[in-house]
């Protein structure tokens, strides 16, 4: 787990973030959540994040198709 923490990458997909969510998550219904960059309402299956509840910029529906342009989406 060191050598992990060690060579870890920024951003989303930070281990060092999943263990923060995890830790401040405490007892509560987790749930996951999707970045929303366009702000179309339809987030990147690629960019998870697991929350009690949505943080500015993500949104619950992964079904997104280009989210660097919010006009295209299911």
């Amino acid at each position: 787990m060191i050598w992990e923490i060690a060579s870890d990458t920024g951003g989303d997909l930070s281990l060092l973030m999943a263990i923060d969510q995890t830790i401040k998550a405490g007892n509560c219904d987790v749930k996951t959540f999707f970045k929303d960059s366009d702000g179309d309402g339809f987030g990147d299956l690629n960019k998870p994040i697991e929350a009690c509840e949505a943080p500015p910029g993500y949104v619950s529906d992964s079904r997104d198709t280009d989210d660097c342009n919010a006009r295209k989406h299911p």
